[in-house]
């Protein structure tokens, strides 16, 4: 897509920001997808009370795309808004996840996140880092309340993602 630098200076590149994208939440959380002419709104409402789990998360599939290095996202929030990149691995236990902490505001930026800076999210079940032939199955982008209190409403658009091999 026009105005995706970062391709260039990739050796592969799978963008992933057409295709089928689904909502995961905690039970008393809502999130939405809409697609407009920025790209993939993500418009969501963390449950009130105390924190306990409450998240809400856009996913996508990425099996079979190969073996990647980094992900670049591009996008913006009307509001300041910290929020995970998060990959589910296939070779990591059931439903281990890998997580980067990203801020948007209401300037579209760029990121360009190494899979060496991603963290495990549940650290006793592997410490093994998501590199190599290890296989990302799912990306995620997950608003919680590690970053965000119970209860907050907003939206992030997301206008471009891609895993890269570089």
């Amino acid at each position: 897509m026009p105005g995706f630098g970062a391709r260039r200076f990739a050796e592969a590149a799978v963008e992933l920001i057409d295709g089928p994208w689904a909502i995961e939440k905690h039970d008393a959380s809502e999130g939405a997808i809409v697609r407009d002419e920025a790209g993939l709104r993500f418009d969501y409402a963390l449950a009130d009370g105390p924190p306990s789990g409450q998240y809400a998360a856009v996913a996508r599939s990425a099996a079979g795309t190969g073996d990647w290095t980094h992900v670049v996202i591009r996008g913006f929030a009307p509001e300041p808004t910290r929020l995970w990149v998060q990959l589910r691995l296939e070779n990591a236990a059931e439903g281990q996840r890998w997580g980067r902490s990203i801020y948007f505001d209401r300037h579209s930026s760029e990121l360009t996140l190494a899979l060496d800076e991603f963290q495990p999210l549940e650290p006793a079940l592997s410490a093994e880092r998501p590199e190599g032939p290890t296989g990302i199955t799912a990306i995620l982008l997950v608003v919680d309340t590690v970053n965000s209190a119970p209860g907050r409403r907003g939206s992030v658009t997301i206008e471009q993602v891609a895993l890269e091999r570089r």
